[in-house]
């Protein structure tokens, strides 16, 4: 099996907020990317304060994996993503 590529990570989340939107509803479908993502990081924090998780905490982990995973692929930039291709930049 092939290693997962920030690509893939790009992809994953990609698809997750595609389906967020679609059972949030996208009440103002020009809002961009940003707006949902910051509306879906607020819902997952209420989420994890009923289920007694650390969002911060968890939060901190994220930013420290995903650091990892950019210092490991120094060259994969936003110009060479495209989301309806996995596996690596085109």
């Amino acid at each position: 099996m092939s290693e997962i590529t920030n690509s893939d990570r790009a992809a994953r989340a990609h698809e997750a907020l595609k389906r967020y939107d679609t059972v949030y509803g996208d009440d103002d479908p020009d809002a961009g990317p940003l707006y949902r993502l910051s509306d879906l990081l607020a819902d997952l924090m209420h989420l994890a304060r009923l289920e007694g998780v650390d969002f911060d905490g968890t939060l901190n982990t994220a930013v420290k994996n995903f650091r990892e995973e950019v210092e490991d692929d120094p060259d994969f930039h936003r110009k060479d993503w495209d989301p309806r291709r996995r596996g690596g930049p085109r």
